[in-house]
């Protein structure tokens, strides 16, 4: 357990070595990967080219202080011609002038002319639509395992793809989207590209050829599709149908009009989809073509039945037709300039939501007891076009942060539908995701209804749900809930529970938003550009906020208890004392990401690793870009993480050279060797006992400090000392309250030992984690002999 808690401490050393402020930033140090200069690039600015070679393992290992010159240069060479080629640039010319001490290169660079994505030439006769084709290598496609399904937009059905679990599926890159850079040398890849791409137009057996053709006075190349043999369609033989009961098998192969040997193709997969979706019986319908190892077709259709819906066979009723409009009502609110305006009151408190297509409002109201009741305080959360603002009547400060220069494009869905259950009228969804690369055109916000037959017609079919139509309005009933409907536009003219009420106002949004705004315009700002995370943190940690959001939560849950205050404080002096400061040097370090075409050096996946793997190399690739700006060129805190990160990345080359290098220098103490132990029992396991008696022989608290404090010199150990103090100002009851939530682990352990040392005085890391580590440290240590 302490070991683990020692391996966490030195984790954090490492990591906040690597995030430090931009003040130690400005060393020597920092310049490191500066020595590796670029001369005649246009297309990508120098900084480009040297981080996409600071993200290739082969660069990185050429870089090695023990490797050769001429072999940088060869690999410098090598992987750029291979990044601008991917690029377009047909003949990159790349001149490298490397040296070995120090480790730096001079590159020079002629791009040449780029060539972009032109034309799809097709040469086809057989059943297949060349244009068919053609929309399908030159648009945005699904993923494989993606599949259709729909939502109403104007009154119409709009194909959506989604996962097994109905979530938004990102769809994919065009394979040839013209004015793009032409990837040359990816020829193998652009043909699979084009198989697969016939596979989902339902030919898996055609036999096809295809070539770039480049033409150096337009600079385009043309992609030709030559296909030689369409084959056969594929055909299902078998339909294989699960997760109906109140519907049979049959009824849903006649209701999709399936017949054996049917040709089955994405276009015809997304008819029966709709099909299925139209019915307005299944929220859940995923359809999918399957072959086996012989080439005999199958189609799969998994469904989900509404609770109470008649079958495929019997007509729907009266009311469900009504409820049919009300969903393409909802669907067009958007596009009506109307916002969706949800209340909820009860107990003293009063929680209101605003959601419309220019954003969306959660505000927040404390009540007096008073009859009427009285507003007393509120906060409010509001994200539109322009920002994202938390405000609270009761604080000083706003927290604002902009997003008019932001790329991101921010997605909402709303869903209301009938709940699955029989305790539960309606729920509500609210769906969010984001696109990166926003298109100019688009705005920051997008706002839209997903409405679908089946979320609106099992209302009809609900029990104790009383519905009758008078004079052309449905009027429902089910206890406390109420809701009245226009039976010939599907208008809800009124909604409203015991403690709830649902709108449709034009402006709401615009309204509120602007009243709040005023509200708080002359605060100041808490919002901090180089602490983003941390100014968010502590505004939301603020007794006010703290206090209300509380008790908004044990309103929803009011079997929670109340939290205590003591962590709402613990943690506030964490915040104020840097505890987000790494994390705010992450959010910077992304933010600064470079605009126009990226430059990257091509590289096959790693074969047989798992995502965990993969990410552990995504990791070794920042540390190793990152360990040289902090960390002393000389000093064994370097040596070592290089030499990590390079076995994590399965280049070894020079490692064993480097830890016998270590192993034998005076300077490296115990916690020098305990990391050169672990290397080493990863790579060679038989000098690993050798390391670990040289560590027990180091094993003193002066050689213990020695290398504390190398692994922890400049403002990564200055961060530590803060957070040490941080931790010894928490008085008893904020360090319970605080771990109360740690748990039993080793991150437990080691805040009650560090709190303990701190307490009495010894705020010197070293001391205090030397007298946690001396023991388990030589335990382990005398494991590896």
């Amino acid at each position: 357990m302490m070991l683990r808690s020692l391996h966490l401490m030195l984790a954090i050393g490492i990591a906040c070595s690597l995030l430090s402020s931009p003040a130690s930033a400005q060393t020597p140090a920092a310049d490191y990967w500066d020595r590796f200069e670029f001369e005649g690039n246009q297309a990508f600015t120098s900084t480009q080219l040297r981080d996409a070679l600071l993200a290739d393992p082969d660069f990185l290992l050429a870089a090695h202080p023990l490797g050769a010159s001429d072999e940088l240069a060869s690999v410098i060479r090598k992987q750029l011609v291979a990044g601008y080629r991917r690029q377009g640039f047909l003949a990159p010319g790349i001149r490298v002038q490397a040296s070995e001490d120090p480790v730096a290169a001079l590159v020079t660079i002629d791009e040449g002319p780029q060539i972009r994505v032109g034309n799809v030439r097709i040469h086809a006769s057989g059943q297949l639509d060349p244009e068919v084709l053609r929309k399908r290598l030159t648009e945005p496609f699904p993923k494989s395992d993606a599949f259709p399904t729909f939502v109403a937009v104007d009154g119409k059905p709009v194909i959506r793809w989604v996962d097994r679990d109905g979530k938004p599926a990102k769809l994919e890159k065009p394979i040839w989207k013209p004015g793009e850079p032409v990837p040359l040398d990816t020829e193998s890849s652009l043909h699979q590209a084009v198989v697969k791409a016939l596979t989902d137009l339902g030919y898996s057996d055609a036999l096809v050829f295809t070539r770039l053709e480049i033409d150096e006075d337009s600079r385009t190349c043309e992609l030709v599709v030559q296909l030689a043999e369409e084959g056969p369609a594929n055909r299902a033989d078998a339909i294989e149908i699960t997760g109906v009961s109140t519907n049979t098998p049959e009824q849903v192969r006649r209701w999709i009009g399936w017949q054996p040997g049917q040709v089955v193709d994405q276009q015809r997969i997304a008819e029966i989809t709709q099909r299925l979706w139209h019915s307005g019986r299944f929220p859940k319908h995923l359809v999918r073509f399957e072959r086996d190892a012989a080439g005999a077709g199958k189609l799969v259709i998994e469904l989900e039945e509404s609770p109470g819906v008649p079958s495929l066979d019997e007509s729907l009723n009266e009311l469900a037709d009504v409820f049919q409009r009300t969903g393409r009502w909802l669907g067009d609110l958007d596009q009506r300039g109307e916002d969706v305006v949800i209340t909820y009151e009860a107990d003293g408190h009063r929680l209101r939501a605003v959601q419309s297509q220019r954003g969306m409002l959660l505000h927040y109201t404390r009540l007096s007891d008073s009859v009427p009741p009285r507003p007393l305080h509120h906060w409010a959360l509001l994200m539109d076009e322009q920002q994202v603002a938390i405000l609270h009547s009761q604080h000083p400060q706003k927290w604002a942060a902009a997003l008019n220069a932001v790329t991101t494009q921010f997605r909402f869905r709303t869903k209301i539908h009938a709940a699955g259950t029989k305790e539960r009228l309606f729920g509500v969804n609210l769906n969010f995701n984001w696109n990166n690369k926003r298109p100019a055109d688009q705005p920051v916000l997008q706002h839209a209804f997903d409405v679908r037959p089946a979320d609106w017609i099992p209302f009809a079919y609900k029990p104790n749900f009383d519905c009758q139509i008078r004079d052309g309005v449905l009027v429902g009933t089910r206890g406390d809930d109420h809701i009245r409907i226009d039976a010939e536009s599907g208008q809800i003219l009124n909604w409203n529970s015991a403690d709830m009420r649902v709108q449709f106002v034009a402006g709401a949004l615009e309204k509120e938003r602007a009243a709040l705004l005023e509200l708080h315009a002359s605060k100041a700002n808490a919002y901090d550009s180089l602490r983003p995370i941390s100014s968010f943190a502590a505004y939301l940690s603020s007794e006010p906020i703290w206090s209300d959001t509380d008790a908004l939560w044990n309103m929803q849950n009011p079997q929670h208890p109340k939290v205590d205050p003591a962590l709402r404080s613990a943690i506030e002096k964490l915040i104020a004392g840097g505890l987000l400061a790494p994390v705010d040097a992450v959010a910077n370090h992304w933010g600064q990401g470079g605009a126009g075409e990226r430059f990257f050096v091509p590289s096959e996946p790693p074969k047989g690793v798992d995502w965990q793997g993969l990410m552990r190399m995504a990791g070794a690739r920042v540390v190793l870009r990152l360990a040289p700006q902090v960390l002393p060129e000389d000093g064994w805190p370097l040596t070592v993480t290089r030499e990590a990160c390079l076995v994590a990345l399965g280049r070894t080359k020079h490692t064993s050279k480097v830890l016998q290098q270590l192993h034998r220098d005076p300077d490296c103490g115990p916690l020098c060797h305990a990391t050169v132990a672990y290397l080493l029992s990863k790579i060679n396991y038989r000098e690993t006992s050798l390391v670990a008696g040289r560590g027990l022989e180091q094993m003193t608290a002066e050689a213990f400090a020695s290398d504390w404090d190398t692994l922890f010199a400049g403002a990564s150990g200055q961060w530590l000392r803060d957070m040490l103090l941080t931790v010894g100002s928490l008085t008893d009851q904020e360090r319970d309250a605080l771990l109360e939530r740690v748990g039993d682990g080793a991150a437990r352990q080691l805040l009650v030992r560090l709190g303990q040392q701190t307490g009495q005085g010894r705020g010197e890391p070293g001391e205090a984690v030397y007298e946690m580590a001396e023991l388990p440290l030589k335990a382990w240590f005398n494991s590896l002999q």
